[in-house]
């Protein structure tokens, strides 16, 4: 296992300010974090998370709405990076990042 520092930005599209709107943060199916999205649709945030990764083995961040009945709304992540001396980019979306830590 290595302790590798993650950065990712937020951004979230098509919302009601007025909606209690909140997203969570998956590494590998984990729940990281869970925050109230509390900005403009203009505006990308940081996240910067520590995780235990298996090196050699992919791993993936993914992002999760969380919704009350009859909000819409969408999340995306974007500027990737995983602060190490190595690691190698599998996939990504805008929802879902795998990539393998050397």
């Amino acid at each position: 296992m290595k302790l590798v520092k993650i950065s990712v930005e937020v951004h979230c599209t098509d919302y009601n300010p007025e909606d209690d709107i909140r997203y969570r943060l998956y590494c590998n199916g984990d729940l990281l974090t869970e925050r109230k999205w509390r900005w403009t649709t203009n505006t990308f945030i940081e996240e910067e998370i520590w995780v235990n990764i298996h090196e050699e083995q992919t791993s993936t961040i993914s992002i999760e709405p969380i919704l009350l009945t009859g909000q819409i709304t969408d999340f995306k992540m974007t500027n990737f990076n995983v602060i190490t001396d190595r690691y190698k980019m599998v996939d990504s979306t805008a929802h879902c990042i795998t990539f393998i830590v050397a």
